[in-house]
């Protein structure tokens, strides 16, 4: 078996894109100040702050590390 473990990234067309204001979300083309980058809207190798201020962000990288560890360790590397 595999598990994939992902960052949330607002991809567009989705209900949280489309609504980024209202879910908090930062960084999409109908904001000011977007760089124009849509590489940036890829799920892997993600490790955009998309949301949330400094406290919210680092509880969500510790509970990513804390989950991929158990993965790794319950089921081996992951890719």
């Amino acid at each position: 078996g595999r598990v994939s473990l992902f960052r949330f990234v607002p991809l567009p067309g989705t209900e949280v894109y489309a609504n980024a204001l209202l879910h908090g979300i930062r960084g999409t083309h109908q904001q000011p100040g977007w760089d124009g980058d849509w590489s940036k809207f890829h799920i892997h190798h993600n490790t955009r702050r998309w949301w949330g201020d400094d406290e919210t962000w680092a509880e969500t990288e510790r509970s990513y590390a804390e989950l991929r560890r158990f993965v790794e360790d319950e089921w081996g590397p992951q890719g």
